[in-house]
């Protein structure tokens, strides 16, 4: 008996070390091939600006539709394309997203319009594909280095014009006109109108029958309802222009070039320009400029027998967004930021962009001082902060009945600021300044040296900082030398134009003091109100504020510095149901970190700092722990101060799809919900508790799924997050505890 168990637990053991690499190898391979399936997908996704997978469906079926073999040559131009770029080594980002499977897949099919599939087309095809991820790669670098745009399909047009004007001297190639024979396929069932959009859409998979539109209408709703709208507003404006100039329409056809102006209407509409009423009207402007795009190239090109393909909604955008780049000034047209998602995402990114973060043309500085300060003159100030030097302010202190001087407050000395510390309100290089200049009189300003002791900081550009007034012989810098924010560089006095002591602070586009001032914000402070201290990620105090430089505590940034590799396990309920979900910390080749949820996929994309962490998106299901993390912790300040905070985020998943739908269309217009969010950090000696309040706003406040009505966070500093709790209604909603022990 013991020695028949030793056996068997022998084989078992040999079994499993057998098992073992095969079950990896399989794994391997199903991942591989999942990460295949999905560069696919993309690629057919892409041709409508799509990035989701769903979508693919749709457009590959379509190719399938009129005449299946030649879908296949498509599929076979994407996967010849793929196969050249992992030979040559390109860069697997590219592969990974489809851009090289995208225009492999499109020399595929625009070959299969005009050959039979024989052997000497796929031999065709074999060389085209290694043209295309040569010419990607080189269209790609040359388009976004030198002129700031995007490659598009680019490496198509130019590789399938090679290919056709190579194959006039292949003579094993057999011509066909199938395709086009099929755009009879569904005809004369649907309004005249409708059928050349739908042909004209599908165009652009080189498909002309009018099922194939429809599957290509339907994965571009499922994408973006606004890219469908605008292929329809596109469509239009380039078909008008056409009629109204006399032009045969036929070219929106048989010539197919009817999907330059859907596809240009798309582009510059709400994929490279933020979705707006003037991106609609540029999305028109857009159609209407391919319709004659197209109609040039169509004369230019007929000497060479070379169809335009989409060169003219190519030509289209790229004048557009070029001109759109070298504007001085952003005008009511908003260039999307980052890489650009469907529409409606581009839309709500700007927005939050421009609602919880600063804009990046605006100069931002540190409060230079510790403590709280009083601003006696702000911005447009009544006193002297006018004209050229309105985008400033002046800084005191006051004690707790609103005195800024002991006794009679006749000497400088006196006033509760003077010789305070005064610091770098920023990295830079001190290339201006004065220290030698005496205190003035209470009450009489030194007239002839405005500025009176003064330190002028270079931040690079053509930003300088200005900080004024400051006490004789305090100064602790000199020109030249190098500063980070916060050092010590000076006291506060009552130096030039001060006719009491005080700190003047400015930016300023020059060197000399005097120079015309810059409209800057203030970063990372707390502003005193009536209902207690209110954390501001970055802003322009008012004259009258009590103002503070937010004091980080460096436990309470540890507690939110979700290291990259770490694993968090959580079980508990949401919801009423038991969940269990395991959060990683990723990073990806751009340096962005991400929070990672499995099972679902959720993904959390986060921005930590010195001063603060932020939550930037927020990808994946509703109904998760890690989409209650993105509610309950949006933003949070590194400190110990019993501070609160506002936000203000996009509803998403917290709509009914009827709420999503309307909130969408009226994306453009305005905003028809937002989720605001009040936190506030809960006192505590060991840990750091955030407790964060929900409410719907807006009219479509009632179209909204459940949500608790409170988050609350705990985390430690040497173990990140331990508990994540929520109520509603005054009742237990979710309890998660995490289990992995700190590293």
């Amino acid at each position: 008996m013991r020695g028949g168990g030793v056996t068997v637990g022998r084989e078992a053991g040999l079994a499993t070390a057998l098992a073992g690499p095969r079950a990896g190898r399989s794994a391997s391979l199903v991942r591989s091939g999942r990460k295949f399936a999905e560069s696919v997908l993309k690629a057919y996704s892409g041709v409508y600006f799509g990035s989701t997978l769903l979508p693919g469906v749709f457009f590959l079926a379509a190719t399938f539709v009129a005449v299946p073999r030649h879908g296949l040559l498509g599929l076979a131009g994407l996967l010849l394309t793929q196969g050249a770029a992992r030979l040559l080594g390109v860069d697997p980002e590219g592969r990974d997203s489809g851009f090289y499977a995208l225009n492999g897949l499109l020399v595929g099919l625009a070959l299969g319009l005009f050959y039979r599939p024989t052997p000497a087309l796929f031999g065709l095809l074999a060389v085209a594909a290694v043209w295309t991820v040569a010419v990607a790669a080189a269209a790609r670098s040359l388009a976004e280095r030198l002129l700031g745009v995007p490659v598009l399909s680019l490496p198509f047009v130019l590789t399938t014009w090679a290919a056709l004007l190579a194959a006039r001297r292949f003579f094993g190639l057999e011509l066909t006109l199938e395709p086009i024979w099929a755009a009879g396929l569904g005809a004369g069932h649907l309004p005249a109108l409708v059928e050349l959009y739908l042909r004209s859409l599908s165009a652009a998979l080189f498909q002309l029958s009018i099922p194939a539109g429809l599957l290509v209408l339907l994965g571009l709703v499922l994408s973006s309802r606004w890219a469908a709208l605008l292929s329809v507003l596109g469509f239009t404006a380039g078909l008008l222009t056409y009629e109204l100039l006399g032009g045969p329409t036929t070219d929106l056809s048989v010539e197919i070039i009817g999907f330059n102006f859907q596809l240009a209407a798309i582009a510059v509409g709400g994929i490279f320009v933020v979705l707006s009423p003037g991106s609609l009207a540029l999305a028109a402007l857009a159609g209407v400029l391919a319709a004659g795009a197209g109609a040039a190239l169509l004369i230019l090109l007929q000497p060479f027998d070379l169809p335009p393909l989409a060169l003219p909604f190519i030509v289209t955008v790229h004048l557009l967004l070029y001109a759109l780049g070298r504007r001085t000034r952003a005008g009511r047209l908003d260039l999307v930021r980052g890489v650009p998602g469907a529409p409606e995402e581009n839309r709500q990114r700007a927005r939050g962009l421009a609602r919880r973060y600063p804009d990046p043309a605006t100069p931002l500085i540190y409060l230079p001082v510790y403590g709280d300060w009083w601003i006696s003159q702000g911005h447009d100030g009544e006193h002297t902060h006018q004209g050229s030097w309105r985008h400033a302010w002046d800084l005191e202190v006051r004690d707790p009945e609103g005195f800024t001087c002991r006794g009679e407050g006749t000497s400088p000395a006196d006033y509760l600021c003077y010789g305070l510390p005064v610091f770098a309100p920023g990295d830079g290089q001190i290339v201006h300044a004065v220290g030698h200049l005496p205190d003035c009189p209470i009450g009489q300003p030194d007239l002839e040296h405005n500025w009176g002791n003064c330190l002028v900081i270079w931040h690079g550009g053509e930003v300088y900082s200005l900080l004024a007034h400051l006490q004789p012989a305090s100064l602790v810098v000199s020109v030249g030398d190098r500063v980070v924010a916060g050092q010590l560089v000076a006291r506060v006095g009552s130096s030039g134009r001060s006719p009491r002591p005080h700190l003047h602070l400015h930016v300023q586009g020059g060197p000399l003091p005097g120079a015309a001032t810059l409209d800057a914000e203030l970063l990372h402070y707390v502003e005193q109100e009536p209902t207690g201290p209110l954390y501001r990620t970055h802003g322009k105090p008012p004259a009258s504020a009590t103002v503070a430089a937010l004091a980080v505590a460096e436990l309470r940034r540890e507690a939110l510095a979700f290291p990259v590799g770490r694993r968090w396990r959580w079980q508990g309920q949401l919801a009423g149901r038991p969940v269990e979900e395991e959060w990683s910390m990723e990073l990806d080749l751009l340096g962005r970190r991400s929070l990672v949820a499995r099972p679902g996929g959720g993904r959390l994309d986060l921005h930590g700092e010195r001063a603060y962490t932020t939550v930037l998106r927020h990808q994946g299901p509703g109904g998760t722990l890690l989409h209650l993390l993105a509610l309950g912790l949006p933003r949070a300040p590194h400190t110990e101060q019993p501070v609160r905070w506002t936000d203000e985020l996009s509803p998403g998943p917290a709509l009914t799809p009827l709420g999503r739908v309307l909130y969408e269309l009226a994306l453009p217009f305005g905003e028809l919900a937002a989720l605001r969010t009040t936190s506030r950090i809960v006192p505590d000696p060991a840990l750091l508790i955030v407790e964060t309040r929900l409410e719907v706003a807006g009219l479509l406040a009632r179209l909204t799924r459940p949500l608790p009505d409170t988050i609350r966070l705990v985390a430690s500093s040497d173990g990140g997050p331990v508990r994540l709790g929520a109520t509603r209604g005054g009742r237990p909603w979710a309890e998660a505890t995490c289990l992995t022990e700190p590293a």
